[in-house]
């Protein structure tokens, strides 16, 4: 797409697509059983690593040029096919949470994580996290402490089972 801003994504990713979205769909279902969904490049590096954007029959996940230099690629390809995958259930929750699920769940199927290993958050993050609606969690200066408590609420919301781990891959050494 020149002219556009938007390139197609190279093979790298669609690899890590192949390898991780049956993961994804096996803890989470999918509510893309049909449409089509695309990953793309911007140009130029933007200041979110990727977005994901939905529309009924479709969804396009676009990348920064940067994070295709990131060594945790694979989370973040895991994190958007969550958002690609999710119902309108987890769409409605509040944007921390909905995050949290995302982060949780790319954890779980890069195989970082077997279990939540963060502490506890404090009430305040917690807070935050079950009432900030999208534009107020955007517009926090820092999001790391409402994100960890959305991952920690995701935890408790998904907690690993044998299921869980059967689709997923042996935590790394």
């Amino acid at each position: 797409m020149p002219g556009s801003g938007v390139v197609v994504a190279p093979p790298q990713v669609y690899d890590l697509v192949r390898e991780l979205n049956p993961r994804v769909t096996s803890i989470l279902g999918s509510r893309r059983a049909t449409g089509t969904y695309s990953f793309h490049i911007w140009e130029r590096d933007h200041p979110q690593p990727a977005g994901t954007f939905l529309r009924r029959d479709s969804a396009q996940v676009m990348f920064s040029p940067s994070a295709l230099r990131k060594l945790d690629l694979d989370r973040l390809v895991a994190h958007e096919l969550v958002h690609v995958h999710a119902d309108e259930r987890v769409h409605g929750l509040p944007a921390a949470v909905e995050e949290g699920i995302a982060n949780w769940i790319a954890e779980l199927v890069t195989g970082r994580a077997r279990a939540y290993a963060g502490p506890e958050p404090d009430p305040e993050a917690l807070r935050l996290a079950l009432t900030l609606s999208n534009d107020e969690y955007l517009a926090l200066p820092s999001h790391a402490a409402v994100d960890q408590a959305g991952v920690w609420l995701a935890s408790r919301l998904l907690p690993v089972s044998d299921a869980i781990l059967a689709a997923c891959p042996p935590a790394p050494e």
